[in-house]
């Protein structure tokens, strides 16, 4: 088992459709799991995408335990792949990124 480092981190959590999401917080992460926080554990699925933005993480999970307004949460596999909305942001940036190098070589010759 690894340790777990305290966190004070928002999150969201998806349904694998991805049409329904909850905001939660990360109390507690380990290379193995989380702990959460939520308004309402009651309403998160027994499996759900966990997208922490300031981390950079989207992660698959499986509930392992609720107790009140909190839940712990495995990682299930590895991190879930970007989103189609991220994948044309990064074409979009690849594209601006290789016009702005020519603009930049039409001045430096």
């Amino acid at each position: 088992m690894s340790p777990r480092t305290r966190t004070l981190l928002g999150a969201m959590a998806r349904e694998a459709n991805k049409r329904a999401t909850w905001d939660c917080q990360v109390q507690n992460l380990s290379e193995q799991g989380a702990r959460l926080e939520t308004a309402n554990p009651v309403w998160f699925p027994q499996s759900f995408e966990l997208d922490v933005p300031v981390r950079h993480l989207r992660l698959q999970t499986s509930v392992v335990w609720r107790a009140g307004r909190q839940l712990g949460v495995a990682f299930t596999g590895d991190e879930a792949g970007p989103s189609a909305t991220e994948r044309d942001e990064l074409q979009r940036l690849k594209l601006e990124h290789g016009r702005l190098r020519a603009h930049l070589r039409e001045f430096t010759g």
